[in-house]
């Protein structure tokens, strides 16, 4: 007698599984039709990744891990000038609501109370209140990493600003901290904590219990800006 036995279905009804690049969130979505790896990026901070059921998780994460510049830059493109730095605009500069304006005749760019007065030709309005922010952002993060430098007994060896999509900041091991100058786009609170935490890295390059009692020494109350950047943290990438 002979018998027949069936492949065994492939369950294809597995729960949700996420995991994230640096700041994006990969959501992994199954199909018994797919041959391979695919990626879509959805928005600014979220993918997609179809794959076959047999392919682990493993694999997944590494795929993803290899495609990692590709995704940040395709993130990039979907949030670009999402909030376009441009006439009548309004933005947030280190908690405080600002009027962009326009000023022709002028030169250079200048805070007057509420409003940042753009000199020069329209084509060059975006790169002047972007170089303005940035340098913003490197002297008010320089100042605050001084008196967390300070509070912990460490020195910092140089302080600077990117426009990275994968950290906020980041510490070498020869003490020379960097940050992303979208920090002065956001609350306070928020880049003083980043600052804590960057400067933490100074006696802890790692986050052991250790580190995340230096940074909770250096400000005590890092849970609320900290979840502010997991929440929110890729709005400040949609400006510009």
């Amino acid at each position: 007698m002979l018998f027949f036995s069936r492949k065994p279905k492939i369950n294809t009804k597995v729960p949700k599984v996420e995991f994230s690049v640096g700041e994006i969130t990969i959501l992994v979505r199954r199909l018994a039709t797919a041959r391979r790896l695919s990626l879509r990026v959805k928005s600014v901070d979220s993918a997609i990744l179809t794959a076959p059921p047999r392919v682990s998780l493993r694999e997944i994460k590494a795929f993803t891990e290899s495609q990692k510049e590709w995704i940040e830059a395709a993130a990039a493109r979907v949030g670009a000038a999402a909030n376009p730095f441009a006439p009548d605009a309004r933005i947030d500069v280190a908690g405080s609501p600002l009027l962009l304006v326009h000023r022709p005749e002028g030169r250079g760019v200048k805070r007057v109370d509420d409003r940042l007065e753009v000199g020069g030709g329209i084509e060059h309005f975006g790169r002047r209140v972007t170089d303005y922010l940035k340098k913003l952002a490197r002297e008010t993060l320089s100042e605050r990493t001084r008196v967390y430098a300070q509070l912990a007994g460490v020195t910092v060896k140089q302080v600077s600003v990117r426009d990275t999509r994968s950290r906020w900041g980041s510490c070498s091991a020869k003490g020379a901290i960097s940050y992303s100058w979208r920090l002065i786009l956001a609350p306070p609170a928020v880049l003083d904590y980043v600052a804590a935490h960057e400067v933490a890295h100074r006696l802890e390059m790692n986050h052991s219990p250790r580190f995340w009692a230096v940074v909770e020494r250096l400000y005590p109350d890092y849970g609320p800006p900290q979840r502010w950047l997991k929440t929110q943290g890729s709005s400040l990438h949609r400006y510009g």
